[in-house]
């Protein structure tokens, strides 16, 4: 199934970070991205036969280990900027002030963001791991703080997540660095 580009429009105009764009072409790389996952997802529901195959195959909705971390510790980032948007439990609380988590820039998440974002993070060393100082998760932009960066916020898009060393699980979680 293909969204008309009405549909796309209407779509994309009801979401934050597309009305923030600054510019056409901003906005044009969103239609260009959801294009794209337009385009993958139809192709998955090809080769499953169906789309009903296809969700139930889970295929759609798989995350690499470090989109999972990132929407785990955004979501709880979340929770404690805006009340109302539900509560932290104790876990929660407990898995953000025990462990100590690491953000990289790789090749991939370098250039993300606006222009502004991409000049700020060239001052970082690819897949070096910083330590994530705090994180403010907005409605539709996010910015974090690293403790060798003290008073600068970088949005959150340029970063990959891990955890440092997770004391529930014992578990040392390191970036990829064989970029």
């Amino acid at each position: 199934m293909k969204l008309t580009d009405q549909e796309l429009e209407k779509l994309l105009e009801d979401t934050d970070s597309f009305y923030d764009c600054p510019t056409e072409e901003d906005k044009q790389k969103m239609r260009d991205a959801y294009r794209k996952v337009e385009e993958e997802t139809n192709q998955q529901i090809a080769e499953a036969g169906s789309i009903t195959k296809w969700y139930e195959s889970g295929r759609g909705r798989r995350m690499e280990e470090d989109k999972l971390l990132e929407r785990e510790v955004m979501g709880i980032y979340f929770r404690q900027t805006y009340s109302g948007f539900g509560q932290n439990s104790d876990e929660d609380v407990n898995f953000i002030t025990k462990n100590k988590f690491i953000v990289f820039v790789d090749e991939d998440t370098k250039n993300n963001g606006y222009d502004s974002d991409k000049e700020k993070v060239k001052q970082l060393e690819l897949n070096y791991p910083y330590i994530l100082k705090t994180m403010n998760v907005g409605r539709s932009s996010s910015t974090l703080e690293l403790e060798e960066f003290p008073g600068q916020s970088f949005n959150t898009v340029n970063f990959k997540f891990a955890v440092k060393n997770d004391k529930t699980t014992n578990r040392t979680v390191q970036p990829n660095t064989n970029s």
